[in-house]
Protein backbone atom coordinates (compact mmCIF):
# COMPACT_ATOMS: atom_id res chain seq x y z
CA UNK A 1 0.00 0.00 0.00
CA UNK A 2 3.09 2.58 0.95
CA UNK A 3 3.92 1.94 -2.93
CA UNK A 4 0.98 2.60 -3.61
CA UNK A 5 0.57 5.81 -2.24
CA UNK A 6 4.09 6.84 -3.19
CA UNK A 7 3.28 6.35 -7.12
CA UNK A 8 0.12 8.24 -6.55
CA UNK A 9 2.14 11.44 -5.34
CA UNK A 10 4.55 11.33 -7.96
CA UNK A 11 1.78 10.89 -10.32
CA UNK A 12 0.35 14.10 -8.36
CA UNK A 13 3.38 15.80 -8.84
CA UNK A 14 4.15 15.12 -12.63
CA UNK A 15 0.86 16.60 -13.49
CA UNK A 16 1.56 19.61 -11.41
CA UNK A 17 4.38 20.18 -13.10
CA UNK A 18 3.15 19.54 -16.76
CA UNK A 19 0.19 22.26 -15.84
CA UNK A 20 2.70 24.82 -13.93
CA UNK A 21 4.88 24.42 -17.36
CA UNK A 22 1.72 24.03 -19.82
CA UNK A 23 0.63 27.99 -17.61
CA UNK A 24 4.58 29.23 -18.26
CA UNK A 25 4.36 28.73 -21.95
CA UNK A 26 1.12 30.70 -22.19
CA UNK A 27 2.65 33.52 -19.92
CA UNK A 28 5.42 33.65 -22.40
CA UNK A 29 3.63 33.14 -25.60
CA UNK A 30 1.32 36.29 -24.09
CA UNK A 31 3.67 38.54 -22.95
CA UNK A 32 3.49 41.67 -23.87
CA UNK A 33 5.92 44.47 -23.86
CA UNK A 34 4.97 48.51 -23.15
CA UNK A 35 5.67 50.92 -25.21
CA UNK A 36 5.85 54.33 -24.84
CA UNK A 37 5.78 56.97 -27.46
CA UNK A 38 9.52 58.90 -26.19
CA UNK A 39 10.73 54.88 -27.33
CA UNK A 40 13.45 55.63 -29.79
CA UNK A 41 13.36 53.05 -32.69
CA UNK A 42 16.49 50.74 -31.09
CA UNK A 43 14.30 50.76 -27.81
CA UNK A 44 11.59 49.60 -29.99
CA UNK A 45 12.97 47.25 -31.40
CA UNK A 46 14.56 45.41 -28.55
CA UNK A 47 11.58 45.29 -26.98
CA UNK A 48 9.56 43.47 -30.22
CA UNK A 49 12.92 41.48 -30.03
CA UNK A 50 12.10 40.40 -26.65
CA UNK A 51 8.44 39.44 -27.09
CA UNK A 52 9.30 37.48 -30.19
CA UNK A 53 12.02 35.59 -28.40
CA UNK A 54 9.17 34.89 -25.60
CA UNK A 55 7.02 33.87 -27.94
CA UNK A 56 9.30 31.23 -29.39
CA UNK A 57 10.60 29.65 -26.52
CA UNK A 58 6.61 29.57 -25.34
CA UNK A 59 5.88 27.39 -28.88
CA UNK A 60 9.12 25.60 -28.13
CA UNK A 61 7.77 24.56 -24.85
CA UNK A 62 4.39 23.68 -26.08
CA UNK A 63 5.99 21.53 -28.69
CA UNK A 64 7.92 19.40 -26.22
CA UNK A 65 4.90 19.58 -24.03
CA UNK A 66 3.11 17.44 -26.81
CA UNK A 67 5.93 15.16 -27.56
CA UNK A 68 5.23 11.64 -26.89
CA UNK A 69 7.83 9.22 -25.37
CA UNK A 70 9.30 7.93 -28.73
CA UNK A 71 9.63 11.85 -29.98
CA UNK A 72 11.49 12.80 -26.82
CA UNK A 73 13.84 9.68 -26.58
CA UNK A 74 14.61 10.90 -30.43
CA UNK A 75 15.12 14.17 -29.56
CA UNK A 76 17.75 12.97 -26.57
CA UNK A 77 19.69 10.89 -28.85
Amino acid sequence: MENVDRIKKLEIKVTNMRLQLEILAKWLKDHKELFDERDGALESAVKRSKEDTMFKIGDYLEEILAMDHEQIDNELK
